[in-house]
């Protein structure tokens, strides 16, 4: 937000308090109680026109401050659908024998989850997934390894 650059008039949107209020005793401390945030992002006259809201990232970007980066609109339909096409992959991974395929699969949802443009939720759940093949990838590796340290 601070090497953002913004026009000299904002909006700004207020959660629990009028901004008139604000306005009128700006140095109140009871202000400090409140979400008082300058408006960075689209404005619409009703969240219908939206149709549907993702949230892609969120980040702390200083002490106190948070950013969040969301698709609406197509956007967001895209966001879902590369969501969906990914549980799918996900899901195909999961009943992947033990071997060469797992560990390949591991390495390829890796990189395309890192990337994906999907929900934040949804990379988080689909994040422990991965961890969970990962795990299952190296308890196979330990196992393979000791076998042949045996013979």
């Amino acid at each position: 937000m601070f090497d953002e650059r913004y026009p000299p008039q904002v909006r700004v949107v207020a959660i629990g308090c009028q901004v008139k209020e604000v306005l009128r005793d700006p140095k109140n401390s009871k202000w400090l109680d409140f979400s008082i945030e300058l408006c960075g992002g689209t404005h619409l006259k009703n969240s219908t026109e939206a149709k549907q809201f993702v949230i892609l990232s969120e980040e702390s970007i200083s002490g106190g401050v948070r950013r969040i980066i969301a698709a609406t609109g197509r956007g967001a339909e895209l966001a879902t659908d590369n969501a969906n096409t990914l549980r799918e992959d996900f899901a195909e991974a999961k009943e992947l024998p033990d071997g060469k395929e797992l560990s390949k699969a591991c390495a390829q949802l890796s990189s395309t989850l890192a990337n994906a443009k999907i929900s934040v939720l949804v990379k988080h759940e689909l994040q422990k997934e991965l961890d969970e093949l990962n795990k299952r990838d190296i308890k196979y590796k330990k196992t393979l390894s000791k076998q042949l340290q045996d013979k």
